[in-house]
């Protein structure tokens, strides 16, 4: 993780940027370190501006989002709402 990511609090994946998927269902697990709590976000391009399209918001470092969607334009926000440090992060995509 970069220094950047602890100033802001979030990061974005794949490689920070978005990604097209044809449709079909995604699945991303994000793990941090103990003590924390990350949330994970999937937005989707409505055309003019991002939109959050599923979350996991729970009190731990552990989160999980099975979606199924149509095609289009997407990209994963992890945010650290409490503690930083480094994560894993693991996508699955249709």
């Amino acid at each position: 993780m970069d220094e950047e990511y602890n100033k802001k609090g979030y990061d974005f994946q794949p490689n920070g940027t978005y990604y097209y998927s044809s449709g079909g269902t995604q699945r991303a697990w994000l793990k941090g370190p103990a003590g924390t709590d990350f949330d994970l976000y999937l937005w989707r391009w409505n055309g003019s501006r991002w939109v959050t399209v599923a979350s996991s918001t729970g009190p731990t470092s552990e989160e999980s989002i099975s979606y199924s969607g149509t095609a289009g334009y997407y990209v994963w926000r992890i945010y650290a709402y409490s503690g930083s440090g480094t994560y894993e992060f693991w996508l699955q995509r249709p």
